[in-house]
């Protein structure tokens, strides 16, 4: 038989065999791992100890930044350096833009007081008819001449130059507003003899600034407390502060009642002692320029911190329009001492009251060698008579 008869049929080819697939692991996947350097846990931990710190000091000190800071009285020639209760830096001069004075001011160290030893005796000159004074040349340091220069005298209104020593000194901020009070204007209708520049009200303000000016160029009583009180808390500490000044300054001769310079028994000086005070200013930058300024000044005046235009106050010199000008017989230049002199009024303060009379205290400059002179003279029969005094002094004895 054929044994390709289709009858019978070749056996198919057996499946190739498939590979089982592989069982399905239920056993975790291990993730990548991320390392961190402790270096970087160490910085993140500092920088958030010194973020809280941080946090801690600014509420310090935002809960005591409204906290009054305690004025500090010079202690000697050299005003001490004045520092803030909450910390250790000094306090930053303030400058004003619209003088720029700026506050607080120290006063060169040194000594202003003399020995009249070395004055020439004034008391036998027929032309200087003043019942004390004296002369100090403040470049070189001796008492040049006297006339009763040692005498207990009553300063009156030459005691502001004092008082704004010590405001200058002291005062933090030529800008702050100070106030008028009920009390102050209660004070001012029972005080006799006191001069202001403008009729004030309760609630009226003023920039420290403004009446430092107005000390010396109206003698304004008003701004004299102002200033007492914004810096001390009250006139018989300021007081204190002058009386401290004058220590340190070794004016043995001197006491202070008031910053004014109204008359009390126990408020005197002498002369040698106010023409010392004199020269510690005009080595105080801040309270030169005041004693200097001969222009016209006009005083702002605020209400609830708002300067009323209306209510301004213009003023001139006391000392410079008030006496040298207007007493100068017509002649040119009325800073000039005249007569041949080389001496120019550079600064002054005047006074009076019932006793001792018209005084005047001044700053001379001979304008060939520089040399500094300061001039006391108390007890003139007139202004007139007091000026005259005084440019007879510089004209007699400042000769060099």
């Amino acid at each position: 038989m054929n044994p390709n008869n289709r009858g019978i049929q070749t056996p198919p080819r057996p499946a190739p065999a498939r590979k089982p697939a592989p069982a399905p692991s239920h056993a975790p996947q291990r993730k990548e791992e991320i390392y961190v350097p402790m270096g970087f846990w160490i910085i993140l931990a500092t920088t958030l100890l010194l973020l809280l710190a941080m946090l801690i000091t600014m509420t310090v000190l935002l809960c005591t930044a409204n906290e009054p800071r305690p004025d500090v009285t010079p202690s000697g020639d050299k005003q001490t350096e004045q520092k803030d209760d909450n910390a250790s830096t000094p306090v930053t001069p303030v400058r004003s833009a619209k003088t720029g004075i700026t506050l607080p001011s120290a006063t060169k160290a040194g000594t202003y007081v003399y020995s009249p030893a070395t004055a020439t005796d004034m008391s036998g000159n027929s032309r200087i008819g003043s019942q004390a004074a004296a002369l100090i040349d403040v470049t070189n340091g001796r008492a040049v001449a006297t006339k009763n220069g040692t005498q207990k005298i009553y300063p009156a209104s030459m005691t502001k130059v004092m008082t704004l020593l010590v405001a200058c000194e002291n005062a933090k901020d030529p800008t702050a507003l100070l106030t008028v009070t009920d009390a102050m204007v209660a004070k001012y209708a029972t005080t006799d003899d006191a001069s202001i520049a403008v009729a004030m009200q309760a609630g009226y303000q003023v920039t420290v600034e403004d009446a430092l000016y107005m000390v010396i160029y109206k003698s304004d009583t008003y701004a004299c407390w102002l200033l007492a009180e914004h810096i001390a808390g009250s006139e018989e500490a300021f007081v204190g502060m002058m009386n401290q000044r004058a220590a340190s300054l070794g004016l043995s001769g001197t006491h202070f009642e008031n910053c004014t310079g109204l008359y009390h028994d126990n408020h005197y000086t002498t002369c040698f002692d106010m023409a010392a005070i004199m020269a510690a200013a005009m080595n105080n930058e801040a309270a030169t320029k005041v004693l200097t300024a001969t222009q016209q000044y006009t005083a702002d005046i605020y209400i609830n911190g708002t300067k009323r235009s209306d209510l301004a106050v213009p003023m001139w010199s006391g000392w410079y329009t008030g006496r040298l000008e207007k007493y100068r017989y017509g002649e040119a230049g009325a800073k000039w001492a005249g007569n041949g002199s080389d001496i120019a009024l550079v600064a002054g303060k005047t006074g009076y009251e019932d006793i001792p009379k018209y005084c005047f205290v001044t700053a001379g400059k001979n304008s060939e060698t520089g040399t500094l002179f300061v001039c006391v003279q108390v007890g003139g029969a007139s202004p007139r008579d007091s000026t005259d005094d005084t440019r007879e002094i510089y004209q007699d004895y400042a000769t060099y």
